[in-house]
């Protein structure tokens, strides 16, 4: 089931979002174990998929990528709580993560579930529908 564009999202924004997705799909999985020696506290864009295969399990963004990325193996009481066991319990060795970089983070709030399902014509396993969980850091 395709979902409506919130109408927050501007044009121009789903256009950014949407290049963000695209940059993000040409990325290779690293390991969430290397993962972590490189990524910094930078805002960005991130996914989670499992050693083999291609699927994106859950995507996010954050204002700092490598405290939010390490949080979803951390027990947590976040409204996320659900898909961080999950994620759990594929194991931090199994656990495949890419990312990139962007100061806009932020203005894809709205949209970056949105965009992943036009490129790619799914919903990642692990992420609610927005109005489920709408807040994010």
């Amino acid at each position: 089931m395709a979902r409506r564009k919130s109408e927050k999202v501007t044009g121009e924004c789903y256009k950014a979002c949407l290049q963000a997705c695209r940059e993000l799909e040409a990325k290779d999985w690293k390991s969430y174990k290397n993962s972590l020696k490189v990524i910094d506290g930078s805002p960005g864009i991130y996914a989670f998929g499992k050693k083999r295969g291609k699927k994106v399990l859950y995507i996010g963004r954050s204002k700092h990528l490598r405290t939010r990325v390490m949080a979803h193996l951390q027990p947590s009481r976040r409204e996320d709580q659900e898909a961080n066991k999950k994620m759990q319990t594929i194991g931090r060795e199994k656990l495949k993560l890419k990312w990139i970089e962007s100061e806009r983070q932020k203005e894809f709030e709205g949209c970056i579930i949105e965009c992943f399902e036009e490129i790619h014509g799914y919903t990642p396993l692990y992420n609610k529908r927005r109005g489920d969980n709408p807040r994010h850091n």
